[in-house]
């Protein structure tokens, strides 16, 4: 599998994280489209064009843009904000050198008829329309929902462009089992990220965590799966030392 970081996790900036990146041997990075550099909402077509080119030169490619964090689709009336958000992510990441756009559902009820549900249902058809229209795929972050429920609620959207990324750390922080998680949601994983925590305590150095690092590796393969797993360090301390350590555990399975 390939190897990235979300250079938004490192504090270093557009240019710091890509430069990290590329001393790390790195395949490549994620970026966020949120308040920053990269706001998809005021970033030029040319600064879009600049980043790619910069990513490039420093021999890696963009895995993914990232919607802002804490951007949940439950709530009717915020989406009238953050709807248009996503729409302009899609529109750009073609331009910053992606077909993947990541988010997250947030949180929503269990129950069929829950509004939470309905909001978040009605949002993703809006977003995915501009999905097709540009040829981008929507990872869905994993981990606020059990995997099942989660792949149940997409599947029953049946909108193609819905896809998963799997996050082992945050499943692995809510309780839910991990290799199953993996194996609800094979069919709709097209991203995955590299992370470590432990139900209860929170996010913690890869390999030091509850997630069952070379039998995950091993599910993602038998998935189907072969494509980046990018390393997400969202806690404090010195984040870059945290990812080459990562990086290193990872390069060791």
């Amino acid at each position: 599998m390939k190897l990235g970081i979300h250079i938004d996790d490192l504090g270093a900036g557009v240019r710091g994280g890509v430069a990290a990146a590329a001393r790390l041997g790195l395949d490549g990075v994620q970026v966020s489209c949120g308040p920053g550099e990269l706001d998809a909402s005021t970033i030029s077509h040319s600064g879009r064009r600049e980043f790619a080119r910069l990513v490039e030169r420093s021999g890696l490619v963009v895995s993914a843009v990232g919607a802002p964090a804490g951007c949940g689709l439950g709530d009717a009336n915020a989406n009238d904000v953050v709807v248009p958000g996503l729409v302009s992510a899609v529109a750009s990441a073609r331009e910053m050198g992606t077909s993947h756009v990541t988010l997250s559902l947030g949180p929503i009820g269990p129950e069929a008829g829950d509004p939470s549900r309905a909001a978040a249902a009605e949002a993703l058809r809006d977003v995915a329309r501009a999905a097709e229209l540009h040829g981008v795929t929507l990872c869905v972050e994993s981990g606020n929902e059990p995997p099942a429920d989660l792949a149940g609620f997409l599947a029953g959207l049946s909108l193609p462009q819905l896809k998963v990324v799997c996050d082992p750390g945050a499943l692995a922080m809510r309780g839910y089992g991990v290799l199953q998680g993996v194996r609800e949601l094979a069919p709709l994983i097209a991203r995955a990220y590299a992370r470590d925590g432990r139900h209860g305590e929170g996010e913690c150095d890869l390999g030091e965590g509850e997630v069952p690092w070379n039998e995950y590796v091993a599910e993602l393969v038998a998935a189907g799966y072969d494509d980046f797993q990018i390393v997400r360090c969202t806690r404090g301390g010195d984040r870059l030392a945290r990812a080459a350590r990562a990086v290193d555990a990872l390069r060791g399975m």
